[in-house]
């Protein structure tokens, strides 16, 4: 049953994107199908430990105060764990909504990139889920309102679901008030890629990096960095320079058609571009880990609303060729072989299609 859902979602937001048209209809059906697949799961490969917490409510001390205070409430109201989870990316697809609201966007495109890429992960990794939700908000108002303050609140909420955001505090003071900051990301980005060379002439290993988290106490963090991903890490590499890649062409289309977006689009995109040069750090990482794809993951919904903006731009003032309008289409699709090829993902499709509430109720 669920297949079939994906199947007609995909139908008619494909629709939704060839009229043109952000038809009420499609977007409040397709979000409750949205909603359905995520929070009437019944099994993904985190699903047993989340759920022996949750109803043990003993949990980990690697859990995170605001997921824990959430489960706490929602147990003493009396929900189960299917309930919680019910509720818990309700909340998520809400924060989503609200992240997005201030663009003129397609949101047929939305709905169809979000449930090709990131939504079987999403059920499984529902604290970082919640945290990417929140990081989207964060970069929603810092394009709004250039508030460096909001980002943070934002961005401290989410380090309450996923305490890996917290490295994404320091992104919008990174050589803030320096009239040539991109250019500077640009050479930090140059430095990176230049270091990512001698990891990898160094078997991908990082000398010393294990002694130093050991010496500090962070012997739990050293056991991420004792891997090595040998030539995996260009499997998340292309990941990651597809977004980029998307990003830049929306620059290009913005400098280009400039007065057909708004301030706030503008200041997005140029925001997000940042981010990503920002978010470099993580290449070297990768070549050790997996793990540390998920500062990536952090971009791809902002991605997605970037993808929506220029298709909506497009469609409504018919700017020249729709190969163009469709190139960034083509990116994702590329981030979406890039990184759903790897067995670990393609295991976890098979379970959220699989397992699920609404399979059982419609045989």
């Amino acid at each position: 049953m669920v297949q079939r859902l994906i199947g007609l979602l995909i139908i008619m937001n494909l629709y939704g994107i060839i009229i043109k048209k952000n038809s009420k209809i499609i977007i409040i059906f397709s979000t409750s199908i949205i909603w359905a697949i995520m929070g009437l799961n019944t099994y993904t490969s985190d699903y047993p430990f989340y759920a022996d917490y949750y109803n043990t409510q003993v949990f980990s001390m690697s859990f995170e105060s605001g997921f824990i205070l959430l489960s706490n409430f929602l147990y003493l109201v009396g929900a189960d764990y299917q309930k919680f989870l019910m509720v818990f990316f309700l909340i998520g697809i809400l924060v989503m909504i609200l992240a997005a609201k201030d663009f003129h966007v397609n949101w047929p495109s939305i709905i169809l990139l979000y449930s090709l890429t990131q939504i079987y992960m999403d059920t499984n990794e529902i604290r970082q889920f919640m945290a990417y939700c929140f990081f989207a908000l964060a970069m929603s108002q810092y394009a709004k309102k250039s508030s460096k303050f909001q980002y943070c609140i934002w961005i401290i909420v989410a380090i309450l679901f996923h305490r890996s955001a917290a490295i994404l505090l320091p992104f919008p003071f990174l050589f803030a008030g320096i009239k040539n900051r991109e250019k500077i990301l640009k050479i930090y980005f140059a430095v990176i890629v230049f270091f990512c060379g001698a990891v990898f002439m160094n078997g991908n290993r990082i000398p010393g990096l294990n002694t130093i988290l050991i010496a500090f106490g962070l012997q739990d963090k050293a056991i991420y960095f004792e891997t090595s991903t040998r030539y995996g890490f260009l499997l998340f590499w292309a990941a990651y320079f597809s977004n980029m890649l998307v990003v830049y062409f929306a620059k290009k289309e913005i400098n280009k058609n400039d007065g057909n977006y708004d301030d706030y689009q503008k200041k997005y995109v140029k925001n997000l571009w940042e981010f990503l040069l920002y978010t470099s750090f993580a290449m070297p990482l990768c070549m050790l880990n997996s793990e540390f794809l998920r500062y990536y993951r952090f971009s791809v919904y902002p991605v997605i609303l970037v993808i929506s903006v220029i298709v909506y731009k497009k469609a409504k003032h018919r700017l020249k060729l729709c190969t163009i309008r469709l190139l960034p289409f083509f990116l994702c699709t590329f981030y979406l072989i890039a990184y759903n090829i790897t067995f670990q993902h393609w295991r976890v499709v098979d379970e959220v299609l699989k397992n699920n509430i609404l399979n059982d109720f419609l045989k």
